[in-house]
């Protein structure tokens, strides 16, 4: 069952991080292999490496330049492991907190090198993409890093990795699935909209975001909403404001989903209610002030 193949020399990757992904793998080879090892039996390891790298259509000059790489980086590790700098197996305990604060600081790298932000744009054939990005951005004097990101997989967009999933949860408190809603309710950190199902013209979009799943913040909804709350229930707001204090039916559906990323959902709710018109919006001023996008411009 297990694939004969590396990352493909044609899948929708950098260039640069397929060389660091099997220059890498290489070297998990030599560091997982005994010194007390022969040298012939770490070489018969490589060697299957670089039949799967020829088997994915590298090229002799690509996987020789990542075996050098990889041999460089060994001949590193065995220095610094001589001048007592750092083991070659270094215990949990070594350095863990000085390692606790390089980690922290992996976060802002960019500015590191003199950037202020940083971009990610898909990666194209001979980083064409990245290219036209950067020369605007260095045109108009920013400073901002450009980096390419992989590509969606075609398993990804033809597999489906669990085709009887059902469409609606069953839980009879669910808002997303009972309203007649879209999206999972099941997926944690989202943006949401809850449309009013009663008759009325105007204010009748709320849009929102959580790091939580949708089930738990529509049933937060729905609490507020039945415990007639003014201030926590922007829902029973728009009764009060709209139709007299008559209760309403309301729909909720999730439009995004960010699992990891609480700024990018935070920014995506901003822009989902800066392309709302506000006449059509529950959210109160102070939450369109709150996240509003800022436009960069170039005179």
């Amino acid at each position: 069952m297990a694939s004969k193949m590396v990352v493909h020399t044609r899948s929708s990757i950098a260039e640069k991080t397929k060389r660091t992904i099997l220059t890498q793998e290489v070297l998990r080879i030599l560091l997982n292999s005994s010194k007390d090892l022969p040298w012939k039996d770490v070489c018969e390891k490589v060697n299957q490496l670089m039949q799967k790298m020829q088997y994915s259509g590298y090229s002799p000059v690509f996987r020789m330049d990542v075996v050098k790489s990889a041999l460089n980086a060994m001949e590193t590790v065995n220095s610094k492991e001589e001048m007592g700098i750092r083991p070659r197996y270094r215990p949990k305990e070594w350095r863990m907190r000085e390692r606790e604060v390089e980690r922290s600081e992996r976060k802002s790298w960019y500015k590191n090198c003199g950037f202020d932000s940083i971009l990610f744009v898909p990666s194209t054939p001979e980083g064409k993409l990245k290219n036209l990005y950067q020369g605007q951005i260095v045109k108009s004097g920013l400073r901002i890093k450009v980096v390419e990101t992989t590509g969606m997989t075609l398993k990804r967009q033809l597999q489906t990795s669990n085709p009887f999933k059902k469409k609606h949860c069953g839980r009879e408190q669910c808002f997303v699935c009972t309203s007649g809603g879209k999206g999972d309710c099941r997926s944690e950190g989202i943006t949401y909209e809850i449309r009013c199902k009663g008759n009325c013209g105007e204010r009748n979009i709320y849009k929102g975001e959580s790091a939580e799943n949708g089930f738990t913040r529509g049933l937060k909804h729905q609490t507020d909403l039945a415990a007639r709350n003014d201030t926590n229930s922007p829902l029973w707001r728009h009764c009060k404001e709209v139709h007299g204090e008559e209760l309403q039916s309301f729909c909720m559906s999730i439009t995004k989903t960010f699992k990891d990323d609480p700024m990018l959902r935070q920014i995506a709710e901003a822009v989902q209610i800066d392309s709302t018109p506000g006449e059509s919006l529950m959210n109160t001023r102070s939450e369109w002030n709150m996240t509003r996008v800022p436009r960069a411009t170039v005179s």
